[in-house]
């Protein structure tokens, strides 16, 4: 039939109020946010309206994280989250 599956991406929603990193369960993700905060990860949550402010900043860590990655495919469907501007790469 030529079909195949292509991933677009994944979506979560977590109800903060009720989420928690304690238990057996969660121990892999215990696991992955020591190790990320050992490694110097941050997050941050940037209001909409400044976001056009960093667009330029986020284009160079998407276009460092996909060279690493070594994939052509992902930079097809990443870089238009940038807000339209054209890869770097």
């Amino acid at each position: 039939m030529g079909l195949a599956l292509l991933k677009f991406g994944e979506e979560a929603r977590v109800d903060l109020r009720e989420f928690s990193l304690e238990g057996r369960n969660r121990k892999e993700l215990r696991y992955a946010y020591h190790r990320a905060h050992k490694a110097g990860a941050m997050f941050e949550v940037v209001p909409a309206n400044q976001v056009d402010g960093i667009m330029e900043e986020l284009r160079h860590v998407s276009d460092e994280w996909l060279k690493e990655k070594d994939t052509a495919k992902k930079k097809i469907l990443c870089w238009p989250i940038c807000r339209c501007l054209p890869p770097s790469v």
